[in-house]
């Protein structure tokens, strides 16, 4: 290489040192600058939040909303100024939703850069309404979790139906989103109340899968509808081990009437973990029909069916007690023993096992 061309990189590179030192120089200065100009329209913002709520209609709200960035107002309404308050009739969600930051969280929600999709969740979560469906749908299946976190809660806070679908699809693992906070998904789901019967019963009908079957009973018997019980009564009987299962925990959530017969059926299941379950919702529901099939579940080849139905007899009350004190080692020694522990225990610890 000849020295000019030496000469000319070194050049460049000094060059670029020197405006990466000025760069650094001037970088605490104006960053301090931006966030004094920041605090300055937040709290111009809080101010006219204040006048707003106190019914001081001479400071208009709607310019220092603008003026904030997207991040600054969704602090500003998550502080208790913003309240509900209303102005001329229209609640502080709608002035909002007229503004800029609006039309930039719905073009942030498209962008490349999960911390912009992240900050347009989390103001969608404060403002959200019908016209933001297709985005908060979009957002439930970020590959980031951020996003699609802060989605749900804008779910949360504003459940609609055209959202079920896609949160069973979270629920069911059936999306290409990176959510992990499944337990988050079903609460959401079951906050819907009875409008998820419908999807629920549409998708016993079309998943196949042990898992996706797993997941639904798990969700039936949360929202503890007596309209899935046929869904339920069917996977008890039929089932998969792990679906036999969760359909005897599911039953357990359900009214009463009618889970009873099934679950006393359920007693002769060929599986332990499932005659051991039954045991449990039985005795959940304090069913003194099934105290015989209990005390004979108290002969169970497994220790953990025979505990479970110890602590269900203890959950009837005198009549279970009285149950658990005929017992005798003549009959069986190890349901005798199994009797003589559970009505040593004290009802703390009864209650400990049974919760």
């Amino acid at each position: 290489m000849g020295l000019r061309p030496l000469l000319l990189l070194v050049a460049i590179e000094v060059g670029l040192l020197l405006a990466l030192f000025g760069l650094l120089m001037v970088w605490s200065p104006v960053s301090a600058l931006l966030g004094a100009r920041r605090q300055r329209r937040e709290r111009s913002a809080y101010a006219a939040l204040r006048a707003w709520r106190t019914g001081d209609s001479t400071k208009p709200v709607r310019r220092p909303l603008d003026r904030c960035s997207l991040y600054s107002l969704r602090r500003v309404l998550e502080t208790r100024a913003a309240g509900r308050a209303e102005d001329a009739g229209l609640p502080l969600a709608e002035v909002v939703r007229e503004g800029p930051a609006h039309r930039k969280a719905l073009r942030w929600a498209r962008s490349s850069l999960w911390w912009r999709r992240l900050a347009a969740a989390q103001l969608l979560a404060l403002i959200a309404d019908e016209e933001d469906l297709p985005s908060l749908v979009r957002l439930l299946d970020d590959p980031h979790p951020a996003p699609a976190s802060a989605a749900l809660l804008a779910a949360r806070r504003f459940p609609h139906l055209s959202l079920v679908d896609p949160l069973l699809d979270l629920a069911l693992g059936r999306t290409a989103g990176a959510l992990t906070h499944k337990e988050h998904v079903q609460i959401v789901l079951i906050g819907m109340g009875e409008s998820l019967v419908g999807p629920l019963r549409d998708r016993f009908r079309r998943v196949k899968e042990e898992d996706g079957r797993v997941t639904l009973l798990q969700l039936a018997g949360r929202l503890g509808s007596p309209a899935l019980r046929d869904e339920i009564e069917t996977h008890l009987a039929q089932g998969g081990l792990e679906v036999r299962i969760n359909a005897a925990r599911a039953l357990a959530g359900l009214p009463k009437r009618g889970s009873v017969p099934p679950l006393r059926a359920a007693l002769e299941d060929p599986a332990w973990q499932v005659r051991a379950q039954a045991a449990s919702a039985l005795g959940t529901f304090e069913a003194r029909t099934a105290a015989e099939d209990l005390l004979r579940a108290l002969s169970d080849p497994s220790w953990w069916v025979r505990l479970r139905a110890g602590l269900a007899l203890r959950q009837l009350g005198w009549k279970g007690k009285r149950l658990l004190e005929s017992v005798t080692p003549a009959q069986d020694r190890y349901a005798h023993d199994m009797a003589r522990y559970v009505l040593r225990l004290e009802d703390a610890a009864v209650w400990e096992y049974v919760s």
